[in-house]
């Protein structure tokens, strides 16, 4: 069986386990990768964008806590330079 490509509102939301109307309302705020037929008819789920921005979310999650962008953990109570105590300190 060839899967579809473009999937209703009802079918993306029973894959991701959430209400119709909120996927329709993701559609509508570009959450998700969707189109419109015929620019006003119901709205379709890009499935194969879909299950790519899926996956690229889960491998995020599974980086180790605490890790960089590199993926290196830092050293434990170490803090981003964003979040250091001294960032008003004035030179002079």
């Amino acid at each position: 069986m060839i899967e579809r490509r473009w999937l209703k509102v009802a079918e993306a939301a029973a894959l991701l386990g959430i209400n119709s109307k909120t996927v329709s309302l993701w559609c509508l705020t570009h959450r998700l990768p969707a189109a419109r037929i015929g620019g006003r008819g119901p709205w379709r789920v890009d499935r194969f964008k879909l299950e790519a921005d899926l996956e690229s979310q889960i491998t995020d999650i599974r980086r180790p806590a605490g890790a960089l962008d590199d993926g290196v953990p830092r050293a434990r109570g170490s803090r981003p330079a964003l979040y250091t105590r001294d960032h008003d300190v004035r030179d002079g």
